[in-house]
């Protein structure tokens, strides 16, 4: 069953003083009167009666009042809603719901939550915002499957990673490039000390294989002085020579170990002369190695975000695809620009796109068959006509909200009151 307005009753909310409408068989309800008067917060309470409390606003009470109280009449049931403050300064709101024959209906939001639809969507400021805007309001609305708020933190939060990634990336990558690369380096530095040591220790030896030539020296005398002796002592020849063989054979003993010990002090000092030239060598293919790794992990990390992102948006695609929209023909395209049978809204005629969202906000309240429309007083002739007749064809309740001062535009409020101008 249809269900509209059948009449409400609005006390001190918001800069309302107390009014109470009763709507004709028109279905129109136009609320005109000055900026400030009280029309909007008509159309405000509406909204709060029956949307619930995220459509309350957060000073509901009319300055001076202690408390606000709203009744809508729904023909099947009644909704009140009350306002007052509780003794910390605190806003306190309850809502009640009775049945036509008086009886108190639990869950009383739940009740009005399977009557409303949307009824904060104007199909006439819909339909004069720019493309952005309207895809954005619509996603709002249509059921995508996914909370497009959280998806929108999280993908604008993804994509600045992956830029920052990507940002670090190309440092680093020019960064390993800056690195210069010794292919004649030794793998790993040196210690001078070491080195040193070694040296150190190479003079030891050379010290012992001096000793050592003394010896062969001392030998070579010996060998010289046997010569005479056997001369001198042919009785004693044969052991003489036995001994110069001897001598002989130490000697050339002695010559081979002592060349086989000595280290090459020359090649060691060599080595030490250019020891921090190499450590230096070691130490940048040791950086740039660490630079193109650190290089190498930060490609990585950014391709890693950047199929992050793909997905992420890949996810909205296939819920924009899959979307259930409340008007056929109506969709979004891939750039997030709204659709009509494949032609951008922008394109359409201005009649044209009164009348899509007109369908839209019908189709947004298909069982509380009201809409509210705030800035009527644009409206032309023409656009009045349209919106009217399609409110009239689906059975719609319209509440329009018009600036003007004349009286002669439907209820006059004035000072949060309907006025009757003389």
């Amino acid at each position: 069953m249809d269900t509209k307005i059948i009449r409400l009753k609005t006390e001190n909310f918001e800069i309302v003083k107390t009014v109470e409408i009763t709507p004709d068989e028109t279905g129109v309800v136009k609320l005109s009167g000055a900026n400030e008067a009280g029309k909007s917060s008509i159309l405000d309470s509406i909204a709060a009666v029956v949307g619930g409390a995220k459509l309350c606003p957060v000073d509901p009470i009319r300055h001076g009042a202690k408390n606000a109280k709203i009744e809508a009449d729904l023909g099947d049931i009644i909704a009140r809603r009350k306002f007052w403050k509780n003794k910390s300064g605190g806003m306190e709101t309850s809502l009640e719901v009775v049945a036509k024959d008086g009886v108190k209906l639990g869950s009383p939001q739940r009740v009005l939550d399977e009557l409303t639809g949307k009824l904060t969507f104007d199909p006439l400021a819909f339909a004069d915002m720019n493309e952005r805007e309207q895809v954005e309001v619509l996603k709002s609305m249509v059921d995508l499957g996914i909370d497009m708020k959280a998806w929108k933190a999280e993908y604008d939060r993804m994509y600045q990673e992956r830029t920052i990634a990507g940002r670090e990336t190309d440092i680093l990558k020019a960064r390993a490039r800056e690195k210069e690369e010794h292919k004649d380096a030794p793998k790993e530095e040196v210690s001078m000390s070491g080195l040193t040591e070694e040296y150190k220790a190479g003079t030891l030896i050379h010290g012992k294989a001096k000793k050592r030539l003394e010896d062969i020296k001392g030998h070579t005398t010996t060998h010289g002085e046997a010569e005479d002796e056997v001369e001198r002592l042919e009785a004693e020849l044969v052991k003489a020579k036995e001994d110069v063989e001897t001598a002989r054979n130490q000697v050339e003993f002695l010559k081979n170990q002592a060349v086989e010990m000595l280290p090459d002090l020359d090649a060691i000092q060599t080595r030490m002369d250019t020891l921090e030239a190499d450590n230096q060598k070691v130490r940048d293919n040791r950086a740039r190695a660490e630079a193109i790794k650190a290089y190498q992990d930060a490609k990585a990390e950014h391709e890693r975000l950047d199929k992050a992102v793909a997905a992420k948006l890949a996810e909205k695609d296939d819920a924009v695809k899959n979307a259930v929209y409340p008007v056929p023909g109506l969709e979004f395209s891939e750039s997030d620009v709204l659709m009509y049978n494949d032609v951008p809204m922008s394109q359409i005629s201005s009649g044209t796109q009164i009348k899509i969202s007109m369908m839209i906000g019908m189709a947004m309240n298909p069982a509380l068959k009201v809409l509210l429309i705030r800035e009527a007083s644009l409206m032309d002739d023409k656009t009045f006509q349209t919106v009217y007749d399609l409110a009239k064809e689906h059975g719609f309740q319209l509440w329009l909200e018009y600036v003007d001062t004349t009286g002669d535009i439907g209820i006059y409020i004035e000072d949060g009151e309907i006025k009757v101008k003389s």
